[in-house]
């Protein structure tokens, strides 16, 4: 995951989710059966309508034989709209709240429905970094280097990723579940003798209009 600039920008590159492919979207989950949560993090199924997008609002699309159509993006209290572009294949918000700039996207392409969120905290909150419904991770600073602490993960939530080089922090994280794959990926980093997150949460799968 690369870092964010400035309007944490990120543009949905592929259909494809690290080595996931469409028959791992299309067998079931190995780990539990689908628990039924109706949050961005754990989700009922690959669908349009409204989506709740953690502490930045919720999403309001529709999937149409002509593609992706936005109704509407409705900000959290404090969150403002900074820019927006809309099409069959893709929309893109870009929304501000002081130091954190998020974008939303949402993809569509071949059946696969991708929504994805990105996050540029700068700082990022005190105590351990919540990831959603997936769990938390602690950061720990020493100098100019960060180091991943403790991680607690929510069952089925699986670590498949962690590394600490060059004075980056990475953090990779997976679910798997049928018809549909979760990640959330952290990268963090000390700026000017600060800590700066990017955070990346994405989830895909078949979807039809």
């Amino acid at each position: 995951m690369s870092r964010l600039p400035v309007l944490a920008t990120a543009v949905v590159a592929s259909v494809l989710l690290g080595s996931c492919t469409l028959s791992d979207r299309a067998e079931a989950d190995e780990d539990g059966p689908d628990d039924g949560a109706t949050t961005p993090e754990l989700v009922e199924g690959m669908r349009d309508g409204v989506w709740p997008v953690a502490d930045v609002g919720e999403i309001e699309f529709e999937l149409t034989p002509r593609g992706l159509e936005l109704v509407e993006m409705r900000p959290a209290p404090g969150r403002q709209v900074v820019d927006e572009e809309v099409g069959p294949d893709e929309i893109e918000i870009d929304l501000r709240d002081g130091d954190v700039r998020t974008t939303v996207e949402v993809g569509y392409q071949s059946g696969i429905l991708e929504i994805e969120v990105d996050q540029l905290l700068d700082p990022p909150p005190d105590g351990p970094l919540r990831l959603g419904e997936a769990g938390s991770v602690e950061l720990l600073v020493e100098g100019d280097d960060v180091r991943v602490g403790d991680v607690s993960l929510e069952e089925p939530w699986r670590e498949t990723q962690r590394s600490e080089t060059g004075g980056d922090a990475e953090l990779g994280l997976r679910r798997n579940r049928s018809g549909a794959v979760e990640t959330w990926e952290v990268d963090a980093w000390v700026d000017d003798g600060g800590l700066e997150v990017a955070t990346d949460y994405e989830i895909q799968g078949l979807a039809s209009p």
